[in-house]
């Protein structure tokens, strides 16, 4: 999909807010209230991965943020072999309520990055321990940054509001 200003500017409004209603986004740009409702309805189809709400997550009991970094086993793995190692690992993650996110990269020596969120150091130790023994056939080190998300340490909360001024 080609967008178009206005598709940015309604991806802003919503990245801002998505409670934010298409009448009240039109009355904001300037243009009519259909044209929001096409142009959000297009961009929920081809562009918006999904609406979802960050929560202070101190609020909630959670503490820790880890990213966690992996290096996967140095060993030739065929095509085919692949393929279901990935397969494996996509269920594995799929299944972790704490992962937020994880996906392979590169930098650092490390080849993937897990992204997790914990109410206290010991359900950390309990991913960590599950990850080496259920993924140690694909995993073959893993290193963790902890984070403590505690009100008073955070300079900036995540958030993608910011992303409106990247140029």
């Amino acid at each position: 999909m080609k967008l178009k200003g206005i598709d940015y500017a309604i991806l802003n409004a919503l990245m801002k807010n998505c409670k934010i209603s298409d009448r009240q986004i039109a009355k904001n740009l300037g243009v009519s209230q259909p044209t929001v409702t096409r142009r959000r309805a297009k961009l929920e189809r081809e562009v918006i991965d999904a609406y979802t709400a960050i929560p202070k997550w101190a609020k909630l009991g959670f503490e820790i943020v880890a990213l966690t970094f992996i290096k996967g086993r140095s060993r030739d793995i065929a095509s085919g072999e692949r393929k279901e190692a990935i397969k494996k690992t996509v269920k594995w993650f799929s299944k972790e309520p704490n992962v937020i996110f994880a996906a392979a990269g590169s930098g650092m020596g490390q080849q993937g990055v897990i992204i997790s969120v914990h109410k206290k150091y010991s359900t950390l130790a309990d991913f960590e321990r599950r990850l080496r023994v259920d993924q140690s056939e694909y995993i073959g080190d893993a290193s963790t940054f902890i984070i403590d998300i505690n009100p008073g340490v955070v300079s900036k909360p995540f958030h993608l509001k910011y992303l409106i001024d990247v140029k």
